[in-house]
């Protein structure tokens, strides 16, 4: 059973801004960085998200600013960043990367780095700009391809960014961010299967990110398959990924294989009661199911009536199909 691309998309809007939605990032070790496991778990988690975003103005500080600096050596600039780095100083973390790199100009791993933090910091174009210098020095460098595709995904030229990720995992095939990123544009592209075939390998590397089965969950849900979405859900939920976003996706893929009032247990778990039963509604509206449309709808307001100017305007539409 394919469930039709319409009434999905159109059911995002309905309940939830992005309620539907595909989440990447966990923490994570490795990746041939060599600062210390601290500084790795938080550098090799930079999840996708306006709200995540740190702008700070760049350049940083002129050249007069630097040379204030105590005198101390690229690597130690190098950690001082770091720790700015963990502490989300970016403005801070990027002056002694600077200077690091003004002590060691070819030092590729810093470069790294800041192309990190400005993709952090929706500093795309510099970003591209530190990627992009690695790859002129060391073309096999898979992170610097993994950190090009993520500046196309986040610039929405998802054509760009699956080639970069492509290439980056044939250099480094253990690089289970690739296959995430992989697996969300070949949903964006409704290319379900081959999204399901790159969850399925980031899982396979990163099997305790929870994340990862919410994904996995959304593409069985798109195709259809809402037993195994359901398990893919519930899989996220035990590895303690809670957000709102997989009880939502949960609530559907009940709904879908008739599970109404489980769905309506999952939907509360997401928010509230009076918001749970407005999900409800908008899923029997949607399915021609008018009067227990309505009667979600009225519960709704019975629950919340401040709540629902949303509400009220979805028991009047299902009213108006009478």
């Amino acid at each position: 059973m394919e469930v039709k691309d319409f009434s999905v998309r159109k059911l995002m809007w309905l309940f939830w801004v992005g309620g539907l939605i595909i989440l990447v990032g966990c923490k994570t070790t490795g990746q041939n960085l060599k600062s210390d496991d601290e500084f790795r778990k938080f550098f090799q988690s930079p999840p996708i998200g306006v709200s995540n975003k740190k702008n700070f103005n760049y350049p940083p500080p002129d050249a007069e600013t630097l040379k204030q600096l105590p005198e101390m050596t690229a690597t130690e600039h190098e950690r001082l960043g770091d720790n700015y780095f963990i502490q989300e100083n970016f403005p801070l973390a990027c002056v002694h990367y600077e200077k690091s790199l003004q002590l060691d100009p070819g030092n590729t791993e810093v470069i790294y780095k800041k192309g990190i933090l400005f993709l952090k910091s929706g500093l795309y174009d510099n970003a591209l700009n530190e990627f992009q210098a690695i790859l002129k020095k060391e073309p096999e460098h898979a992170l610097a391809q993994e950190g090009m595709g993520q500046v196309y995904f986040r610039k929405g030229n998802y054509l760009e960014a699956e080639k970069h990720f492509q290439e980056a995992i044939r250099i480094s095939p253990d690089l289970w961010k690739a296959h995430d990123f992989l697996g969300i544009i070949y949903d964006l592209n409704k290319q379900h299967e081959m999204a399901i075939k790159e969850f399925t390998a980031a899982i396979a590397i990163k099997p305790e990110c929870g994340r990862l089965y919410n994904n996995l969950g959304t593409s069985y849900l798109m195709m259809g398959d809402f037993e195994k979405a359901i398990d893919s859900f519930h899989q996220a939920l035990k590895l303690k990924f809670r957000e709102k976003v997989v009880y939502n996706n949960l609530g559907l893929a009940l709904y879908y294989v008739g599970r109404y009032s489980e769905a309506l247990k999952v939907f509360i778990e997401a928010g509230d009661e009076a918001q749970a039963y407005n999900n409800l509604g908008c899923l029997y509206l949607e399915e021609g199911k008018r009067e227990e449309a309505i009667t979600a709808f009225k519960k709704a307001i019975e629950l919340r009536p401040s709540f629902y100017s949303q509400a009220y305007k979805n028991l009047k539409r299902a009213q108006l199909e009478e």
